[in-house]
């Protein structure tokens, strides 16, 4: 279940692999830290996001740019402090 502050229509079928989809959902629904690849997208870190990304991802990259800028929550997405603050809404909903 998505939590109040996740849209329900986030179309996570547009991402084309499993396995990143299943990382973002982790990561936009229930706040997940996701591994170093996708951080440094969310994060909006072109240099780390080209240099960490495997053979198959780096094929992806403009598919994967384009959900995260259509589809993402923004503030979900963009900088560091961002991804962090994204995060911490979710710590707080489990402290409550």
């Amino acid at each position: 279940m998505s939590k109040p502050h996740v849209p329900d229509d986030i179309d996570y079928s547009l991402l084309p692999t499993e396995r990143l989809r299943d990382a973002m959902r982790r990561y936009l629904d229930y706040g997940s830290r996701p591994g170093s690849f996708l951080t440094a997208v969310i994060e909006n870190d072109f240099v780390n996001a080209i240099c960490g990304a495997d053979k198959e991802h780096y094929s992806h990259l403009q598919e994967i740019a384009w959900f995260i800028y259509n589809e993402a929550p923004g503030n979900s997405w963009g900088s560091r402090k961002k991804r962090e603050a994204w995060q911490k809404l979710f710590e707080e909903e489990k402290e409550d």
